[in-house]
């Protein structure tokens, strides 16, 4: 392992600065868009609803699912971000995450 490496505990102070850094990026990501995200609008129609997973394509061991989880939150009340593995767990490619 890196000798660099210094692992954090998630706590309210980090999910607070999280939770800031994803706001900006939101604010980033739609800034002048009147409806919201205009290639979204686009492409789908009004109304269809879709599912989504996140799969690993080779042996990992998990981290971000906390952070992936406050970004669908924040994108919609209606994703429903579930995880399906455990930080910190070594899982297998092929393993769906969320």
């Amino acid at each position: 392992m890196n000798p660099d490496f210094q692992q954090v505990e998630w706590d309210a102070a980090l999910a607070e600065e999280c939770t800031q850094l994803v706001q900006l990026a939101f604010e980033e990501d739609l800034r002048g868009a009147l409806a919201g995200d205009l290639t979204s609008a686009a492409l789908i129609p009004s109304g269809k609803t879709g599912k989504a997973a996140f799969v690993a394509r080779e042996q990992i061991i998990v981290a971000g699912l906390r952070v992936a989880a406050l970004v669908a939150e924040r994108y919609s009340d209606e994703l429903n971000f579930q995880a399906q593995v455990e930080e910190g767990s070594r899982i297998a490619a092929g393993t769906t995450l969320a």
